[in-house]
C-alpha cells in the first residue's frame, strides 16, 4: 500500500487492486461497461455501497497485448486527487497476442478528509477525462 501525505498533513493510502475477482459485483459489472473508453471512473464508497472508494483508469480498446497502465504516484492537493499515471505500448519489434485487450489499473483509495475532485494525468502531460 502506498501512503502520500500533503502540506497540511492529510494522508492518502492506495493500494492497486490486482485480482479483480475480489471487488464487490457491481464495481465489476461497470468495469466491464466501461472497459472500452479511455479515461477514469470513481466508486464512491456512498454511492456503491463499499467501505472504501476505487479509482478505476482506463486506457481504452486496443487491438492487441503488450499494452497497459500503471500508477506512478497519488497525491491530494487540497480537496482534489491528483494520480499520475503511466502506459506502455509495445515496441515496432514485439511480438504480441492479436486480440482485443482492455488495460486498465484499479486502485483502492482511503482518505479521511473531503476529497472534491478526482484528477488523471499521464506522465506525458495529458489529462484524462472522467467516465460516466
Amino acid at each position: 500500500m502506498g501512503v502520500s501525505t500533503n502540506s497540511n498533513g492529510a494522508q492518502i493510502n492506495f493500494e492497486i487492486i490486482q485480482d479483480r475477482e475480489q471487488l464487490p459485483r457491481k464495481i465489476f459489472d461497470t468495469i466491464d461497461r466501461l472497459k472500452q473508453n479511455r479515461g477514469f471512473f470513481v466508486f464512491n464508497h456512498e454511492n456503491f455501497d463499499t467501505k472504501d472508494d476505487y479509482l478505476v483508469i482506463f486506457s481504452g480498446k486496443r487491438k492487441t497485448g503488450g499494452y497497459s497502465i500503471q500508477v506512478d504516484s497519488v497525491k491530494l492537493t487540497g480537496k482534489t486527487v491528483e494520480v499520475i499515471v503511466s502506459e506502455k505500448v509495445p515496441g515496432d519489434d514485439e511480438i504480441t497476442i492479436q486480440a482485443l485487450t482492455y488495460p486498465h489499473v484499479i486502485t483502492k483509495l482511503e482518505y479521511k478528509v473531503e476529497v472534491e475532485n478526482h484528477k488523471v494525468i499521464t506522465d506525458q502531460g495529458e489529462e484524462l477525462s472522467k467516465l460516466y
